[in-house]
């Protein structure tokens, strides 16, 4: 008899466990997965780095497509999670790019202020660039320019 209770307790443990558990998971939640299993679900906390939460002098890496070549060193990239006019992009030479070319571009954020960095980047005319003052810009380190966008073969600026 006894080690019938022995078999006994666990077996009834485990019945409850299963219960308790099924009895915590609605059924509809149960059948989004078809296993009895609820379906994962992103936390209420989650939350795209896109550009406005990114500091100044933070590194980042950006796939997008160029929308707009502004100078010879200056153009825009645009993405879903990038500002809706667009990113700008100041790099030592934009003149392979061509407008829908897909990039990735390393660099670093910093905040646009002509007076300060035109100079640097011999942009001639203040006038396309009046939009961007104070906003946040990418200083480009690296791009690569992917094959398939509107120049052919991937390369490295």
């Amino acid at each position: 008899m006894r080690h019938l209770n022995r078999l006994v307790a666990p077996c009834l443990l485990m019945v409850a466990i299963v219960v308790t558990v099924t009895a915590c998971t609605s059924s509809a939640e149960r059948a989004e997965t078809g296993s009895g299993t609820p379906a994962p679900r992103p936390s209420a906390g989650t939350s795209l780095k896109t550009v406005p939460g990114l500091d100044i002098g933070e590194q980042v890496t950006v796939t997008a497509a160029v929308s707009r070549i502004l100078a010879d060193s200056a153009f825009t990239i645009s993405d879903v999670d990038l500002p809706e006019d667009g990113l700008l992009t100041l790099a030592l030479t934009s003149d392979r790019l061509r407008p829908r070319s897909l990039v990735t571009v390393h660099g670093t954020i910093d905040r646009f202020d002509f007076d300060r960095i035109g100079g640097a980047y011999e942009l001639a005319h203040r006038e396309p660039f009046e939009e961007f003052t104070g906003q946040k810009y990418l200083i480009a380190q690296d791009i690569r320019v992917w094959s398939g966008s509107s120049r052919p073969g991937p390369s490295t600026l």
